[in-house]
């Protein structure tokens, strides 16, 4: 008789992969979606993309306009901005 046994890692929180160019800017190549947008919060911070007169609104700067609209966006938004610069992980497992 014979058996395969593929066993999946199930990531709890789940991880992501972060693409280019985002994982560039953020210096993150996986991490959960929290440890992500920390990261992009923190590259808003340094690169001084929050609007001075309107803390809701970031403007594309600092290299945000690479994975984000030309325009400026509401701050609440900008996950479903960059949902296409994450993936899951990729389950590429070996063959026995």
């Amino acid at each position: 008789m014979e058996c395969r046994v593929v066993l999946h890692i199930d990531h709890f929180p789940q991880r992501f992969k972060v693409l280019e160019p985002l994982s560039s800017l953020v210096g993150t190549k996986e991490g959960t979606r929290a440890e992500v947008m920390a990261s992009i919060w923190k590259l808003v911070k340094f690169t001084g993309s929050q609007d001075k007169d309107d803390g809701s609104i970031l403007r594309p700067t600092g290299g945000l306009e690479k994975v984000s609209s030309p325009k400026q966006v509401r701050l609440l938004t900008i996950s479903s901005h960059l949902l296409d610069q994450i993936q899951s992980p990729s389950t590429n497992y070996p063959r026995l």
